[in-house]
């Protein structure tokens, strides 16, 4: 028979067993948790893998070998984690020539040298890392003489040259030759801030011959209002003498042009800059005015005997001179151009007394009896802007020279129309003296009555 145990007996044996139980429960518990600890920090290792390859690809490299340092540094070492840690340290060794590359662009070779030595050691195997040490190290294949100043010097000048040109476009240059002045400072051999400074001043140069012509016309300008002006008694200006007239000398005009008696004044047209005058022009004008009067062209109160030749000068001013004094030995005392002709050629005819029938540029072929609209390049509407552009520049071009006494709005079949209606409209508001002919008039109203 079996003796029964105590309780005090079974609370022990409790005891005891609880006590050799109780290792067993804490050994797996500390089993459980390093396993936990394990996974968790292969996670984080991979998450920064997967940051440091989105470094990489955005070509932050310097990024992209921290995070992969970090992930080396952060995977537990154990045989499952073997190829993930291959991985990262090939992916480092890459990330660590990459970063090479850029120390080396900056001529931070010293670094670049040591990051290579680094990817080496992390991929014995990794070829590109000993072909770049080679070439790095080699002072032959690179130049020694690049630093972060030099390169950070590129940088500037490449800025500077950048804001220099863009003054130019602004027309500051003034600005952009300080600019360009800056980078020579800097890189005194630079070919394209050279180049700034000789655009600069060709621009601001082109800039003062406008800004020259615009004063020049100004005051010839004012010189023509003068003419239009009564001048006051004064003494008269020897003819014979280099001395300059002004009209505002107060002088009595007792010589007016003709082609009879061709006499003209000399007078000076200077530009000041501040105080000092810059340029000198000399201009012959001559005195006196053209009228139009019940089919007549009157020269300072005496009708004309118009006797007319058509002609066009010849290639150079001796040539014409000769041939407009072989036309007026035979009475001829009027030419009559087919088109503008070379400034000097009027400057020619008021120094040789003879008279010129100005003619616009205007001569379409076409059928001049056509009245529709559009039938003809002068009786289209659409044309008018170019009609008006070429008899506005001839009279504004050839105003002030005395030959002019009449004005032809375009050749003999450049037909009528919409288009010279309004030229005719245009130039007698401008024109109240001198006669304007459309020879396509065929008897309409915009043509003055006169023939040469």
């Amino acid at each position: 028979m079996m003796r029964p145990f105590s309780r005090t007996a079974i609370f022990s044996l409790m005891a005891m067993g609880a006590l050799s139980l109780a290792p067993c429960v804490c050994a797996q518990s500390a089993d459980t948790t390093e396993v936990a600890r394990r996974r968790m920090a292969t996670r984080d290792a991979r998450q920064l893998v997967q940051e440091a390859r989105l470094a990489y690809q955005a070509k932050r490299y310097s990024q992209a070998v921290e995070h992969y340092r970090s992930a080396l540094l952060t995977l537990p070492d154990s045989a499952e984690n073997t190829k993930l840690a291959q991985f990262i340290r090939l992916s480092l060794s890459d990330a660590l020539i990459a970063k090479a590359m850029d120390y080396r662009t900056v001529g931070r070779y010293d670094e670049a040298i040591s990051f290579l030595q680094e990817a080496i050691k992390l991929a014995p195997d990794n070829k590109r890392a000993e072909q770049e040490l080679i070439y790095t190290s080699d002072p032959v294949r690179h130049n020694p003489a690049l630093t972060p100043q030099h390169v950070g010097d590129v940088a500037e000048v490449t800025r500077l040259l950048e804001l220099g040109y863009a003054q130019i476009d602004l027309g500051k240059f003034d600005e952009a030759e300080k600019t360009f002045k800056a980078v020579l400072k800097i890189d005194s051999y630079n070919t394209a801030a050279q180049q700034g400074i000789e655009s600069a001043a060709r621009q601001r140069s082109q800039y003062y011959k406008v800004s020259r012509n615009s004063t020049r016309a100004k005051m010839l300008s004012e010189v023509d209002a003068m003419w239009e002006e009564s001048v006051t008694d004064g003494a008269p200006v020897d003819m014979g003498t280099d001395e300059p007239f002004s009209p505002d000398l107060g002088a009595e005009l007792r010589y007016l042009w003709s082609a009879a008696k061709p006499h003209l004044y000399r007078s000076t047209l200077y530009v000041k800059r501040g105080n000092k005058p810059v340029e000198y022009i000399p201009l012959y004008i001559g005195a006196g005015k053209t009228t139009f009067k019940d089919g007549k062209i009157y020269r300072n109160g005496t009708a004309i005997t118009i006797k007319s030749a058509p002609y066009n000068a010849a290639k150079n001013r001796t040539e014409t001179r000769k041939e407009i004094l072989a036309l007026k030995s035979k009475g001829i005392n009027t030419l009559k151009p087919d088109s503008p002709q070379p400034i000097w050629f009027y400057e020619l005819c008021d120094k040789l007394g003879i008279y010129v029938v100005e003619r616009a540029a205007i001569n379409p072929v076409s059928k001049s009896s056509d009245r529709t609209v559009g039938g003809t390049p002068s009786n289209n509407p659409q044309l008018l802007g170019e009609y008006l552009d070429r008899i506005k520049g001839m009279y504004y071009r050839t105003r002030n020279h005395s030959c002019i006494i009449a004005y032809t709005l375009g050749g003999e079949k450049s037909g009528n129309g919409y288009c010279m209606y309004k030229a005719f409209q245009w130039l007698k508001s401008v024109e109240k003296e001198r006669p304007v002919i459309c020879l396509s008039a065929e008897g309409e109203w915009n043509s003055d009555d006169i023939l040469f």
